[in-house]
């Protein structure tokens, strides 16, 4: 291929399809930050207040689901550990 190539204009339709997020069609992926870095973010949450604890975990959720069901729902369950 040629570097001329590279520049040559493309043509683009555009369509009125679009993708929505399906949140019952959602993979999780498990993320590895390494076992000292691992270790350090479990130390800094274990040494969270209740009150501050309840405030990260509400920030989490928030950015996360507009749900506020499972919002009460999974506040309960988790910040009674």
């Amino acid at each position: 291929m040629k570097n001329t190539d590279m520049h040559k204009p493309v043509k683009v339709e555009r369509k009125d399809i679009y993708f929505k997020p399906d949140k019952k069609r959602v993979l999780a992926r498990f993320f590895s930050l390494g076992e000292e870095r691992t270790i350090k973010v479990i130390k800094r949450a274990l040494e969270l207040t209740e009150s501050e604890r309840k405030e990260v975990f509400g920030q989490v959720l928030r950015s996360y689901t507009k749900d506020i069901v499972v919002l009460s729902i999974f506040s309960n369950v988790i910040l009674s550990v």
